[in-house]
């Protein structure tokens, strides 16, 4: 009896191994950790509208005696932070680095939490609230871009949407546990633990990011070659597609000017951030976070 031998066939690679399953599973944790930061956002502007029938009661009531005006401005003074912040988000992580950015975003909303849920008075909210709208403007800014830096192109679509769904869910979470608190606790302080919970998600941003790994575009922008290939090893499983995809990265830092408002006489450039603040304005416009 006779047997025939061949070439044994080729081990099967594909989307399914152990490796690839493993890289997917290690990039949906990146990316859940980061949309925490999008969570953050959302609760901290949901949350003011359980808590403010509360803050309008007297001191002596356990509130601050908000009036009709002081409840506009401890509203809009996060606003007003999420502006600076979204400027600010943008410079910081341009220069540190995403996950720095992100570190101390982290840090912005624990402070601001603790600091809303202890206020003794008007002022120190007004305060509090405006640098918690400093957290807010910056992750508006930084998670998107670490998402969209960090997804393969095929799936940074679903990826990055994910930051706008963490969004509203952190408004919906707002309002159902304020909801929830308000019926549950008899205490007109419990304002206090509505607020306080914002310091829940920021623990988490921070813990998380301390184990996530920096964006390779960026490492790829500051020079750091050797760096941003070692992240991608570790978020990308073909070799092929994660080489052509880190020498585009270096290509295209090696082109990359940097952006000044210059930029803004290109009339592409200028209707594409017309259209975005449109879109912006007119969902705010409509009341969403009210």
């Amino acid at each position: 009896m006779t047997m025939t031998t061949g070439p044994m066939p080729a081990p099967d690679i594909s989307s399914g191994s152990p490796s690839t399953a493993k890289q997917s599973r290690y990039l949906h944790m990146i990316t859940g950790v980061a949309t925490l930061g999008a969570l953050a956002f959302g609760y901290d502007t949901g949350v003011i509208a359980g808590a403010l029938p509360f803050m309008t009661q007297g001191p002596e009531e356990g509130g601050l005696g908000l009036t009709p005006v002081t409840e506009g401005v401890v509203t809009a003074s996060l606003i007003v932070g999420a502006a600076l912040g979204s400027f600010a988000g943008g410079q910081l992580s341009d220069r540190y680095g995403r996950r720095t950015a992100m570190l101390l975003l982290a840090i912005v909303f624990f402070l601001g939490a603790l600091a809303t849920a202890f206020s003794p008075d008007v002022g120190i909210m007004i305060v509090a609230r405006f640098i918690l709208g400093i957290g807010v403007g910056g992750s508006s800014t930084v998670v998107p871009v670490f998402i969209a830096e960090i997804a393969p192109p095929k799936r940074r679509a679903r990826l990055v949407t994910r930051s706008e769904l963490m969004i509203v869910s952190g408004q919906m979470l707002a309002y159902v546990s304020s909801a929830i608190l308000a019926h549950l606790v008899d205490d007109p302080g419990v304002w206090r633990i509505m607020l306080g919970i914002a310091a829940i998600p920021a623990i988490l941003l921070w813990v998380g990011m301390i184990f996530a790994p920096e964006s390779p575009r960026w490492l790829a922008l500051r020079g750091r070659e050797d760096d941003a290939r070692s992240v991608m090893m570790k978020i990308r499983s073909d070799p092929a597609s994660r080489d052509k995809e880190l020498k585009a990265m270096i290509e295209g830092a090696a082109d990359e000017e940097p952006a000044s408002w210059n930029d803004l006489r290109e009339p592409w450039i200028r209707n594409l951030l017309l259209i975005g603040i449109g879109l912006g304005f007119v969902a705010q416009f409509s009341g969403i976070n009210a």
